[in-house]
């Protein structure tokens, strides 16, 4: 792994200054708000979504995300920070979801996202997850 640290600043200083950031990018998710969302990043972002083929620019990602949290019956993200390295941040992510992709069934996904920052705006997001089987807890 690449860990690009920047010249300036680095966007937060301690864990809890970073959870506290992304507690509050978890509720945007939560209400389902693109365009705050989308604020968030660099317009030349650089997008790394799961399975997905990489997306530059947030415009590439919009249709994206706009699908997928349309495609929610239920949402609710909490992000865990785990390191906060330079410009670079580790999260964990718990997401409980039902929609469209599970027959509206509840599910339970955990994730990690590697976010490298310019300032406090996202410049490459890398996120990778895994859901858990429907049978266990």
């Amino acid at each position: 792994m690449t860990i690009t640290h920047s010249a300036g600043a680095p966007p937060f200083l301690t864990v809890e200054e970073a959870q506290a950031h992304f507690d509050s990018r978890a509720a945007l998710y939560n209400d389902r708000n693109v365009e705050a969302i989308l604020d968030g990043l660099e317009d030349d972002a650089e997008i790394h979504y799961g399975d997905l083929p990489v997306m530059h620019g947030k415009k590439a990602f919009e249709p994206v995300l706009r699908k997928r949290l349309e495609s929610f019956t239920c949402y609710h993200l909490q992000k865990t920070v785990r390191l906060v390295q330079g410009n670079v941040v580790l999260t964990e992510l718990d997401i409980q979801w039902a929609g469209e992709a599970s027959q509206g069934q509840p599910r339970r996904t955990r994730a990690f996202e590697i976010l490298t920052f310019r300032g406090k705006k996202l410049a490459k997001w890398e996120l990778v997850s895994s859901p858990r089987p429907p049978n266990l807890p």
